[in-house]
């Protein structure tokens, strides 16, 4: 939708200085030569340079914008992509079961401190019995 919005600004904005352009007294103008590496331009009103200008510029913007919006758009597909799979493989192990199966291998945890020698309760002396 921003691009829609910005091609019909930019249009309003090339159709003004079309007209303006047009309704200028050419003989009040001065006349400029664009000199380049492989010649010069025949003499242009001001105006119309500084239209051309306008115009180069927009495009310039218009297709470095197009490819940073494809590429976003592309990167939030790949990453919709991922949040989807993820979900999904969260599902699937919300809905495992919690037992284990018989044909399941069991795994079992052995606590170090049970291997340690458990303290033996001191024995009472011989010589205290009463009887």
């Amino acid at each position: 939708m921003w691009i829609v919005r910005w091609l019909l600004i930019a249009v309003v904005v090339i159709m003004i200085s079309f007209f303006i352009g047009k309704n200028i007294e050419s003989e009040a103008e001065q006349q400029i030569t664009i000199n380049y590496v492989f010649g010069e331009t025949s003499p242009l009103p001001k105006l119309m340079v500084m239209f051309f200008a306008f115009v180069a510029g927009f495009l310039t913007w218009f297709i470095i914008s197009l490819i940073n919006f494809f590429k976003m758009r592309s990167e939030l597909s790949a990453r919709d992509k991922l949040i989807r799979n993820l979900k999904q493989e969260l599902n699937s192990y919300r809905n495992q079961s919690l037992t284990l199966n018989d044909d399941a291998e069991k795994t079992i945890i052995i606590d170090a401190s049970a291997f340690q020698k458990a303290p033996t309760p001191e024995k009472p002396p011989q010589g205290t019995n009463k009887e």
